[in-house]
């Protein structure tokens, strides 16, 4: 796996060098394919810490925030256990 900075921009300069040789319904679909888990990731990363924004204004505001988020019932959880769920539901690096 690559880690750090500098291993982000070489994956992203050799895959762009590649998609420019490619033919334009090629590259829009490896495009795609690349793009989608990384616009997911961010909007996942970004919910997650919404449950921790919403908890800071009150339990019943981190529950609705955590129910977008979970398919339980989130209604009897203790701000421990929101915090545990979304948690639970960051994406590992």
């Amino acid at each position: 796996m690559v880690r750090g900075g500098g291993g982000v921009f070489a994956v992203a300069w050799l895959f762009q060098g590649w998609v420019l040789t490619q033919p334009a319904w090629l590259a829009a679909l490896a495009l795609g394919l690349f793009l989608k888990p990384l616009l997911a990731w961010a909007m996942l990363h970004d919910e997650v810490l919404a449950v921790e924004r919403a908890l800071g204004e009150s339990l019943d505001a981190g529950r609705a925030q955590l129910a977008r988020l979970v398919s339980r019932d989130v209604s009897a959880l203790s701000a421990h256990q929101v915090r545990e769920s979304a948690i639970e539901s960051w994406p590992r690096t």
